[in-house]
């Protein structure tokens, strides 16, 4: 697959602060599938020369959770490094916090760092959690049905008994390590507080004993209505990150060019700002809503979802505890939708299962330079003990 040409616009301040040191990450690894010998974009696994200082508290472990089209889709899972230090013989449970990426669902990748925000980093240290981070396939390769198998089966093998799944993994690991099932909290920023919400909103009963359903769910400026106009009308007043208008027949010959093939073009993660040209045309031109859901819109809308959400559960439907945080100055996801969306939860769940913080004047992204230690930090802190209660019960 060619590179993409990646307009200027995304070197200005405005995206800088959203990802600093950007080339340094752009590179895409395109690779044959073994399946029939069409091309393909495969993950991009951990460089091992390439340090992190972001990751430098985890070991990290990657795995495929499915494979598609011979592809493998990875879940990339970070054990704190104090957890083996302090394993005892045979394996402790430990909490488990489940990360999606960003991205617009067109670009990011999990071991993207630069879009994994310090605090979450943080949190799951300091309560003694396995970080577990996702990839997932690509739009518009992929449709949105191709993302939500992506996000059950995620879960199902998360779920998966000694003999498959995570817990076989781990196993093999012989790290000492293994998961409190019950003590489990999903984040995302961006489109991956999409990807957590409607984690949340999946069948508590799909998995067996073991595994009920996320405790807590955190999303930091999510997409959440994604019908709206932002996603489906065209606007030239759009402008993500203070992006001009795009040329709409770069997105035109890129869906031309894999639509020529016969449909087995995977992407699963794509290191910014790689795709990021087509993920901001998609939304300008209001092509968004139509390319997530040209395969059908069943169950892909969070607003018809949470609905929907409890039928058949002996628990009557008690949804999980829900953080939502949205600069009021976002010019890549409306904050209003979050809103709109915090409403929506506190009339499904209870008022207090739900908390929705708008900060002013914040652009997307703003949580990468939010230190819990700082006094600018101090909201946020105090809104995660309220997570942690609830995703540890302590």
């Amino acid at each position: 697959m060619a590179s993409l040409q990646i307009p200027e616009f995304l070197s200005s301040p405005q995206i800088a602060r959203k990802i600093p040191d950007f080339d340094k990450y752009h590179r895409q690894r395109s690779q044959t599938s073994p399946r029939n010998g069409k091309p393909c974009i495969a993950f991009n696994p951990p460089d091992p020369n390439m340090s992190d200082i972001k990751l430098a508290p985890f070991n990290i472990h990657t795995t495929p959770y499915k494979t598609i089209h011979g592809v493998d889709i990875p879940a990339h899972i970070l054990i704190p490094k104090s957890l083996a230090s302090n394993s005892q013989p045979g394996s402790r449970k430990y909490p488990v916090l489940v990360r999606f990426h960003g991205g617009y669902l067109v670009s990011g990748s999990a071991l993207y760092t630069e879009w994994l925000p310090p605090w979450c980093i943080d949190f799951a240290l300091q309560n003694s959690a396995i970080l577990i981070m996702p990839d997932y396939r690509l739009l518009p390769e992929a449709t949105g049905q191709d993302i939500l198998e992506d996000l059950r089966d995620f879960w199902a093998w998360f779920a998966g008994s000694e003999s498959t799944g995570l817990l076989a993994y781990l196993k093999s690991l012989d790290a000492g390590v293994d998961v409190d099932f019950e003590k489990v909290a999903v984040f995302g920023e961006s489109a991956g507080g999409y990807l957590a919400i409607r984690s949340s909103l999946l069948p508590r009963n799909s998995w067996g004993n073991a595994f009920k359903g996320c405790k807590a769910v955190i999303a930091s400026y999510p997409m959440t209505l994604l019908r709206k106009d932002w996603y489906s009308v065209a606007s030239e007043t759009r402008s993500p990150f203070g992006a001009p208008q795009l040329d709409e027949g770069v997105l035109d010959a890129h869906i031309e060019g894999f639509e020529k093939g016969d449909g087995s073009k995977v992407v699963v993660s794509a290191e910014p700002p790689a795709r990021l040209d087509l993920a901001i045309a998609m939304v300008q031109k209001g092509r968004w809503t139509g390319v997530f859901e040209r395969a059908g819109g069943e169950g892909l809308w969070l607003e018809d979802v949470v609905g929907e959400f409890g039928g058949g559960d002996p628990e009557g439907g008690k949804g999980a505890y829900h953080l939502a945080f949205h600069g009021m100055g976002d010019s890549a996801v409306p904050w209003e939708d979050t809103k709109e969306w915090v409403d929506i939860w506190a009339e499904k769940f209870g008022e207090d299962r739900v908390k929705g913080v708008w900060r002013v004047g914040m652009e997307h992204g703003f949580d990468n330079a939010i230190d819990l230690k700082d006094a600018e930090g101090k909201w946020l802190k105090e809104e995660l003990e309220v997570v942690r209660r609830e995703w540890l019960g302590a």
